[in-house]
C-alpha cells in the first residue's frame, strides 16, 4: 500500500505562489508583508524609545531651581517614564510576533490554537489571540476601576 504524502506547512504549495510559509494558515506573500510591517513598527518604536529616554536625561539636568520647577520636572519625568514603559511593552509584543513568525506559530491563537483571522492580523500584526480569546483575556486581567 502506498504511503499517503502529507504536506508540511514549510513545503511550497500553490496557495503560497510556490513559496514556503512558516505559518500554516497564511500565504507566504501575506506573511512577508506582515513581517515587513512589524519590522518597520519595531524600528519606529526603537527610535521613539530613544527620543523619550533622551528627554529623561534632559529633564534631569542639575542646576539651581525653585521647588515648583523641581515638582514640574518630576511630573514630566514620570510622564516620560510611563510613555517609555508603554513603548517598551509594545516593542516586546512586536518582538514576540517576529519570533512567532520565525518559529512557525504566527497567526495561531495562543489560547484556542485556531487561526487568527487575516483581517485581524492585517489590522494588528502583533496580535497573539483571536478576538474572542483576547476579549476573555482582557476581562480576566482588567483592573477594577479606582474609587
Amino acid at each position: 500500500m502506498a504511503k499517503k504524502r502529507t504536506s508540511s506547512s514549510k513545503e511550497a504549495n500553490p496557495r503560497n505562489n510556490g513559496r514556503r510559509s512558516l505559518s500554516p494558515n497564511l500565504p507566504a506573500d501575506l506573511l512577508s508583508k506582515l513581517k515587513e510591517k512589524l519590522e518597520r513598527q519595531r524600528e519606529t518604536l526603537r527610535q521613539e524609545i530613544g527620543t523619550e529616554t533622551d528627554q529623561l536625561k534632559v529633564f534631569g539636568t542639575p542646576d539651581p531651581r525653585e521647588d515648583a520647577d523641581i515638582a514640574e520636572e518630576t511630573w514630566e519625568d514620570e510622564e516620560v517614564s510611563r510613555t517609555v514603559e508603554v513603548l517598551q511593552v509594545r516593542f516586546g509584543q512586536i518582538e514576540e510576533a517576529l519570533e512567532r513568525i520565525r518559529s512557525g506559530g504566527y497567526g495561531t491563537c495562543l489560547d484556542c490554537q485556531r487561526p487568527i483571522p487575516r483581517e485581524r492580523l492585517e489590522a494588528i500584526p502583533s496580535a497573539i489571540r483571536c478576538v474572542s480569546c483576547q476579549e476573555k483575556h482582557e476581562a480576566k486581567t482588567a483592573r477594577p476601576p479606582k474609587p
